[in-house]
């Protein structure tokens, strides 16, 4: 008797998703043995980022917030964008779909929300196919990356953290 295999949507959910990797690696690190956040971080305001809720995520914990800081750094780019739009003139739908999924999920980890919105509606385009709806957002999703990278940049250089640059 064979296993049954999974289904396309069955491999989209397995997917190694850095969102369930990060607040797992935030529920497993006891309160005392991390300095959370109190007056740093999350006190100021910084440009596309909601830092305050990103770091309630990891429990406060601002060495763990900057570390996936860093993993962002290290995974997306500028050329982020052009890979999105590779997909969207292939007609790669699928891929299309997976790749806004992931940056959804990692936008709002990072408290990038409206990246990470902007990240859903490709998703939900991609979905549906809707090729004239994809081409509208791809825009304004790179600008807000942008925005973002600058922004995630700017934290990590002030507090010492290295990180790929392009």
């Amino acid at each position: 008797m064979t296993p049954a295999q999974p289904s396309q949507s069955a491999k989209a959910d397995e997917l190694s998703d850095e969102t369930i990797y990060y607040n797992d690696l935030a529920h497993h690190i006891s309160p005392q043995s991390a300095k959370r956040s109190s007056h740093g971080l999350g006190s100021e305001a910084v440009r596309g980022l909601n830092v305050k809720a990103a770091l309630s995520r990891v429990s406060g914990h601002e060495h763990i917030y900057l570390r996936v800081l860093a993993n962002f750094m290290a995974s997306y780019s500028a050329k982020t964008v052009a890979e999105l739009v590779s997909l969207a003139q292939a007609a790669d739908f699928s891929g299309l779909r997976m790749a806004a999924h992931s940056l959804k999920g990692v936008a709002a980890t990072i408290g990038a929300d409206e990246l990470a919105g902007m990240a859903k509606e490709l998703e939900d385009a991609a979905r549906g196919g809707a090729h004239d709806i994809i081409q509208q957002k791809l825009p304004a999703i790179e600008e807000q990356l942008l925005i973002i990278l600058a922004s995630v940049a700017g934290i990590l250089d002030q507090h010492n953290i290295p990180y790929p640059k392009d």
